[in-house]
């Protein structure tokens, strides 16, 4: 990032639409183990201020998705042996262990 004195929540919002996050609702940062919502430049500078380099300030993003990605259901296979055998499923759609597929 650049120089500390020019940060602005405006240029966050740049940063984040670089990133692919471009339905923004706020910025965090850290303040005694807190996060605390930055509302405004003067608010981000008082962030700032204080750093020396090499030091480093967390800015947390909240951001709505903008598109669901739907993922399929997983499918769970019923389970029946020791917990030290894996298992597998062979063409026909039977499982079978390790000891079985490998010999």
């Amino acid at each position: 990032m650049g120089d500390k004195d020019q940060f602005s929540l405006v240029e966050f919002l740049s940063y984040t639409k670089d990133l692919g996050y471009t339905n923004v609702k706020g910025f965090y940062c850290e303040d005694d183990n807190e996060l605390v919502q930055v509302t405004s430049d003067n608010q981000l500078l008082e962030f700032v201020k204080d750093l020396i380099d090499g030091d480093e300030l967390y800015v947390y993003v909240v951001h709505e998705i903008d598109e669901l990605e739907e993922f399929p259901a997983p499918v769970l296979l019923p389970w029946s042996g020791p917990v030290d055998e894996s298992v597998g499923i062979n063409t026909e759609g039977i499982m079978e262990n390790d000891s079985d597929l490998n010999e």
